[in-house]
């Protein structure tokens, strides 16, 4: 019967329907509204603040870390406190721990390293950062929380480096049987390397005579 309605009919029904469901309407409107733009100011201000912080972390590489140690420390810190979630934050971290290193802090360097395994959501920044702290860790005599420490592979690219420090740590404890093992590992991890073969070949010459054993290394 719809079809015989009077203009005046259509009017009150539309009223009725108003007073029922405006409200929800209006309200749907603005809330969808507000997810809109409050998406878009989001995205500004996630761009703004990357922009900030890569603007920050190419101030810290201009500095001279040799002429201007403390202010360079102080800039990283600034980034990893400012933006702690980019990846500048990350690198800048390990960066820190250089300049730590060189200033035979090796406890601050080894924290800013685990900074970056904690905090970090790149792999590869996290697996260097893992086999810098456990490097930290032989040169403060702990073999045994550095082996623990490389027990967690974050990227299996950097295995050649984990081995190498696993036979490193192992030469430490005297075990030379393992280390021997490790260093063939990473052999095995990198056979092209023309940088670490002839490293690895050298820290296995090293080796004393007894601990030759198998040429194929037990399994991890």
């Amino acid at each position: 019967m719809s079809e015989y309605m009077t203009d005046h009919d259509r009017v009150e029904a539309l009223k009725r329907w108003w007073d029922n469901n405006g409200t929800a309407l209006i309200v749907g409107i603005v809330l969808g509204l507000a997810v809109i733009f409050g998406w878009q100011y989001w995205q500004k201000h996630q761009l703004n603040k990357a922009a900030a912080a890569s603007q920050a972390y190419q101030v810290l590489l201009a500095t001279s870390i040799h002429k201007d140690t403390d202010v360079f420390i102080q800039r990283a810190q600034a980034i990893i406190k400012t933006y702690p979630h980019s990846p500048y934050a990350s690198l800048s971290s390990l960066l820190l721990a250089h300049v730590q290193v060189d200033q035979h802090n090796y406890q601050a360097a080894y924290d800013s390293n685990m900074w970056v395994i904690n905090k970090s959501n790149d792999a590869a920044l996290k697996q260097i950062a893992r086999v810098r702290a456990a490097r930290l860790l032989l040169a403060m005599h702990k073999p045994d929380q550095a082996l623990a420490l490389l027990d967690t592979m974050d990227d299996k690219n950097f295995a050649i480096l984990v081995d190498e420090v696993r036979g490193d740590i192992y030469v430490v404890k005297r075990n030379f049987q393992a280390a021997r093992q490790a260093y063939m590992q990473a052999q095995q991890d990198a056979p092209d390397s023309p940088v670490l073969l002839p490293i690895l070949q050298l820290k296995l010459s090293s080796l004393p005579a007894s601990a030759a054993g198998t040429s194929v290394p037990t399994a991890k």
